[in-house]
């Protein structure tokens, strides 16, 4: 954190030009603008980088008003007036705007399923800890009975030059982990220029289609990062502008001592094309670089190791992990704005296409429907993940793909299925119910790598048949407002755990609860 404060002090004093805003996290706001996109009265939404800024959010909800009103069709319009009330200061054109105190939250946490390693399968190694019941928690580690996490976000914009978000954390973890502190959740300051946002702090990148994306996702906790986006789509200039539109992101992170090798820098960026508004076509790129103790690239080889095998990476022989990925999201407009799609995202292991993407590659695939007619608050995912034996593993990093102990995208690591169906209702955006069930399969397999007559490695085999450790996880929840400033959250979940530990024959019945309290509008 020490090279982010310096960074920050460097940059706070700019005079920037852009519309900058903090980001904006309620999940209800995302699924708010899912179901106007899908009913046409947004076309400027890039839903597969997130989080989005406050502002360009605003600019959508105007969007959505505008066409509201020409098509007259009102089934929409309580969503829309919501989202006006929620982002009125933006909408009116307000230049210097915040909250002292946002909001607060206060959460406690009772569960007997732990933390658990991935087993060794001779493909590379990770630290990566999967616990399917409590995932996609923000980073937040869960042991025994008194996990209690303490929350308080502030922030300010003075628009159009500067904004800052503060969201510090109170913590104490129970069971084997036993332990409490404080820390930087989240904080950040911003400026810009036209439709360039510069970010340096501490967040967290959702890169991808799906619930939660099989690149970056709020699987693991936030990281310090120099960030740089086009917080709104845009086109081209000139006679390009009929290409369509564009989104663009990148980002230099530090992994501090959390990584092995320490010191390593993890970069990356992603690029979403738009050809026609209801497609989405991303690519992106992450990679390791260097760290304690390994060979450090050079200027030329940096830059070929970030862009991704583009160009000559000088020398060669500098440390390095890529990871890949290519996505298509596809809304079927005649079909109620359905979505349907797909990601595939590769480890830098292997060349051999059929090796590469059976054992090298994740997959993600689902389908989505956010707007139904006739019950618009109710939205339906289903989703279908496969991992291949390598993925989130290395044998030069060899924490893996991983911050803090979690995944930083995908959650249960890898050489696994898992499939999910959800279903949730929107009262609005303080109150709503969720039911998920969810298939996931891990395996404990141990492989051989496979060798050609010419000696170079074509592919892998089983050496070791182990258990299969199989889930069956039913989670059920909801909020609730209990006054102007008070909601309250709610959530339970049970795992049907066959073969647990990856022990034949151990099949077992966890739980997890959890309580909020949420504070706002204070």
């Amino acid at each position: 954190m020490r090279k982010i404060l310096y960074i920050i002090m460097l940059i706070a004093p700019c005079v920037a030009y852009a519309q900058v805003d903090v980001n904006v996290y309620n999940e209800a706001i995302y699924t708010y603008l899912d179901k106007l996109a899908s009913a046409g009265l947004i076309r400027t939404y890039s839903p597969n980088q997130k989080p989005l800024s406050r502002y360009s959010v605003a600019k959508m909800v105007v969007e959505a008003r505008e066409e509201i009103e020409k098509s007259g069709d009102k089934s929409l319009e309580g969503i829309i007036f919501e989202l006006e009330t929620e982002f009125n200061n933006e909408i009116e054109g307000e230049y210097f705007y915040g909250r002292a105190l946002d909001a607060a939250e206060i959460s406690w946490t009772a569960t007997d399923q732990k933390e658990s390693a991935m087993p060794a399968n001779g493909m590379g190694t990770t630290i990566g800890m999967v616990q399917p019941l409590l995932s996609y928690k923000d980073g937040r580690h869960y042991d025994g009975y008194g996990n209690l996490y303490i929350d308080t976000s502030h922030w300010f914009y003075a628009t159009p030059y500067f904004a800052a978000y503060l969201q510090p954390q109170a913590y104490s973890v129970s069971g084997d982990g036993t332990g409490g502190g404080a820390r930087l959740y989240r904080g950040y300051v911003k400026t810009g220029f036209k439709n360039l946002e510069l970010q340096v702090g501490r967040d967290d990148i959702k890169w991808g289609p799906g619930k939660y994306s099989l690149f970056f996702s709020n699987n693991a906790r936030a990281q310090d990062m120099i960030r740089l986006t086009t917080p709104s789509a845009f086109r081209l200039p000139w006679v390009f502008s009929h290409l369509g539109q564009w989104r663009l992101a990148t980002f230099f992170s530090w992994l501090d001592n959390d990584s092995n090798p320490h010191n390593v820098i993890l970069s990356g960026y992603r690029i979403d094309y738009q050809p026609l508004y209801w497609l989405d076509v991303g690519f992106d790129h992450a990679v390791f670089m260097g760290g304690t103790g390994m060979s450090d690239p050079n200027v030329k080889t940096a830059l070929g190791e970030y862009m991704g095998f583009i160009f000559d990476c000088g020398n060669s022989r500098a440390s390095s992990n890529h990871l890949m990925g290519i996505d298509m999201t596809l809304r079927l407009m005649p079909l109620m704005g359905a979505e349907i799609y797909g990601k595939l995202l590769l480890e830098d292991t292997q060349k051999e296409y059929g090796y590469m993407l059976a054992n090298d590659a994740s997959w993600l695939g689902g389908g989505y429907l956010p707007h139904i007619e006739g019950l618009e608050k109710l939205s339906i995912r289903g989703e279908f993940v496969y991992s291949g034996q390598f993925a989130g593993r290395h044998s030069i990093y060899t924490d893996g793909f991983v911050l803090d102990n979690k995944f930083i995208g995908y959650d249960a690591g890898s050489d696994t299925y898992s499939g999910t169906v959800e279903g949730s209702y929107l009262f609005n955006l303080d109150e709503f119910a969720s039911i998920n069930i969810r298939y996931l399969q891990r395996s404990s397999d141990t492989y051989n790598l496979l060798y050609d007559a010419s000696g170079n490695n074509n592919g892998i085999a089983v050496a070791i048949d182990g258990a299969e450790e199989q889930h069956v996880i039913f989670k059920l929840s909801g909020q609730k407002r209990l006054s102007k400033i008070i909601n309250v959250y709610t959530e339970l979940g049970l795992d049907r755990v066959q073969n647990k530990s990856f022990t034949t024959g151990r099949d077992e019945f966890d739980f997890s609860t959890q309580i909020k309290f949420i504070f706002h509008n204070l």
